[in-house]
């Protein structure tokens, strides 16, 4: 099995450990380093050359926070942002449905004109 891994942000740690844990499952893998997005194709290509079984590309990820701890690219807002901008309108939403809820919740009370007869 073959690993492309990001070089800029994988530690040396991280790699020792997964050659571990791929020797402790009787898994030989091959790691390939790869420092830019255009060195993929190359190291997937080296990869299959050195005969491996399966090459395991990095995930993509919704949240560049994910991708911060690890990686390899996010599509989506930043939660920071997402919180920034959406938790300010949905209060207003409660805040709005609160009030709806208030006035409906009061008994409507018309004035009624007041009468005055005189009994002779």
């Amino acid at each position: 099995m073959a690993a492309l891994v990001d070089s800029n942000r994988t530690s040396v740690l991280k790699l020792d450990a997964l050659q571990e844990a791929a020797r402790e499952g009787n898994i030989e893998l091959s790691i390939h380093r790869v420092a830019s997005g255009a060195e993929i194709a190359t190291a997937n290509d080296m990869a299959q050359a050195s005969g491996v079984a399966a090459v395991r590309l990095p995930g993509i990820y919704q949240w560049p926070e994910t991708a911060d701890e690890g990686g390899f690219v996010a599509y989506g807002p930043r939660l920071v942002d997402l919180w920034r901008n959406v938790l300010p309108r949905q209060l207003a939403q409660l805040a709005f449905s609160r009030k709806a809820v208030s006035y409906r919740s009061r008994p409507r009370v018309r004035s009624q004109p007041s009468m005055s007869m005189v009994v002779p």
